[in-house]
């Protein structure tokens, strides 16, 4: 026998190492633990097999194999689950971390709000709480003055930020230095937008269920009629950029009579229709059903997100870049740096619903101007009075307008000036500039290529409206005759 050749070991030690291996090998086979006293068991016979036996043997560790393979995939998934929750665990606490250690206080001095904003710049604001049609609630941002109103509308993810962010440079400063009345409007879903008199934006998805035609006929007319009856004065001058000319243009078109107080409006990149741009978003948006079936399937009808530290991340670093190479270049100045680092800071808190992102690639992929369409004839009869989304026809715009619009702008092209000049039936200016989309609220000589003009255009323009105009004159006329 072999064990006869092998150096004479103690034979307790023997039957005890047998005794360990036949109970492992028992175990991987799956036979239970054996409790006999005699040591000459199963497993000591299936160890002892002769060799002819050998494929029974290998059939045998085999399945032990199949099943040390079946026990490792369960270790390996019960890995993987620990590792996330530690992932999920460690995010947590660095959220909660920021929150205590950073999130409470302004990072570098920075002011929290557009207010304080405002007042450490030396003007004296206000903020006032108006509530639409339906049930929203918007702060506006008014930098007061005896002058004439003017009201400043935002594009999308921005809100009343964008206008004081650039130091003397910024419009509604500049503005208010020429003795106007400033008003900084905030559509719905912003920072400053962010409340319902029933709704919870955090818990009610119906709060996000809006587009641009909402921001336009319901937004934009509350805050017209609002600054009429609180600055005293017989009407107004509008400023927009990007989507802030879209929903005015929506709400002149489809309600004249609510803007007929509006003496000059003001446009500048004005989007009405996309489908001619040069941007990235023409080749993205046949594919809005698509977009819209996975946020509505997941319950995220609001755009950026909310956690502070995918803010941080999103702004400081990517935004940051990116603004910086827009704006500036690669090489920046201590102020374009401050500068930066202060729209980054406030642009954290822009956010609106995904449905006006939807609205757009509805244009785009029909190719005109149009209310958004639900899908749903209750729905879209519920909100516009009739089965099928109505065309915003902007040739019944009466208000005098100015365009400025740039052959550098990717979302505002020519072809979309060119259309707004043809029919838009009041056209008092229209000039090109040389900026970019962005560089209308930030460029480095922003003032130079384009605030100057501006200005002049609101001092040649009368405090009444035209409308105002015709009925004294035809008063005069009567009385005369």
């Amino acid at each position: 026998m072999v064990e006869d050749s092998l150096p004479a070991v103690p034979a307790a030690f023997s039957r005890v190492f047998r005794f360990v291996g036949y109970q492992a090998q028992a175990w991987l086979a799956g036979f239970p633990f054996s409790t006999e006293k005699s040591w000459g068991c199963g497993a000591e016979r299936m160890w002892r097999a002769p060799l002819h036996h050998l494929v029974t043997r290998c059939r045998r560790f085999k399945a032990v194999a199949a099943r040390l393979a079946f026990r490792s995939w369960e270790l390996g998934l019960s890995v993987l689950e620990l590792a996330i929750e530690l992932v999920l665990v460690a995010y947590r606490l660095v959220v909660v971390t920021y929150r205590m250690l950073v999130g409470m206080v302004n990072e570098e001095k920075q002011e929290s709000s557009v207010p304080d904003l405002i007042q450490a710049s030396g003007y004296k604001v206000e903020t006032h709480a108006i509530t639409t049609q339906d049930g929203y609630i918007l702060d506006m941002h008014r930098i007061p003055s005896t002058g004439k109103p003017v009201l400043l509308m935002h594009g999308m993810l921005c809100n009343s930020y964008c206008w004081v962010t650039s130091d003397t440079n910024s419009l509604a400063f500049l503005l208010s230095d020429a003795g106007y009345d400033v008003w900084l409007g905030n559509f719905r879903g912003t920072k400053y937008s962010r409340k319902h008199e029933t709704l919870d934006p955090d818990k009610d998805l119906e709060f996000w269920r809006f587009t641009m035609h909402e921001m336009g006929d319901k937004d934009l007319s509350a805050m017209i009629s609002n600054v009429i009856s609180i600055s005293g004065k017989p009407s107004l001058s509008y400023i927009g950029h990007s989507m802030g000319t879209t929903c005015f243009l929506i709400l002149a078109s489809t309600k004249p009579w609510l803007v007929e107080k509006v003496n000059l409006a003001i446009l500048m990149a004005p989007v009405v229709e996309l489908h001619n741009s040069a941007n990235l978003v023409l080749y993205l948006a046949p594919l809005h059903k698509l977009y819209r079936w996975i946020v509505e399937t997941v319950g995220i009808l609001e755009i950026l997100p909310a956690s502070l530290l995918i803010e941080k991340l999103t702004w400081d670093a990517i935004g940051h870049q990116c603004l910086k190479l827009k704006l500036r270049g690669p090489n920046l100045s201590k102020e374009d740096d401050t500068m930066l680092k202060r729209i980054c800071h406030h642009a954290r808190t822009s956010r609106t619903s995904i449905y006006t992102i939807l609205h757009y690639a509805q244009n785009i992929t029909n190719q005109y101007f149009h209310a958004y369409d639900w899908y749903d004839k209750v729905e879209n009869f519920k909100r516009y009075g009739c089965e099928e989304p109505p065309i915003y026809d902007i040739s019944q715009v009466s208000v005098p307008s100015a365009i400025f619009w740039s052959s550098n702008d990717t979302l505002s092209s020519k072809e979309d000036m060119e259309r707004i000049v043809s029919e838009l039936p009041n056209i008092v200016s229209c000039k090109e500039v040389n900026i970019g989309h962005l560089d209308y609220l930030w460029g480095a000589n922003v003032k130079g290529d384009l605030y100057y003009d501006l200005l002049d255009l609101l001092a040649r323009q009368p405090l009444q409206t035209p409308l105002v105009e015709r009925v004294t004159q035809a008063l005069t006329t009567s009385r005369s005759s």
